[in-house]
């Protein structure tokens, strides 16, 4: 797992198995990308 913060811009960026969360603080929004959606050993949100 891994984080990254940008300096200068508030985004929070932290790459999980099975995909990439992409916080912005200042507009209080989260996105989340799958990159492994077929991926069988990815975790799963039930």
């Amino acid at each position: 797992m891994r984080a990254t913060a940008k300096s200068g811009v508030a985004v929070e960026r932290i790459e999980i198995a099975g995909g990439k969360l992409t916080l912005y603080p200042a507009q209080g929004r989260l996105q989340i990308e799958p990159t492994t959606i077929d991926d069988p050993t990815a975790p799963r949100l039930l």
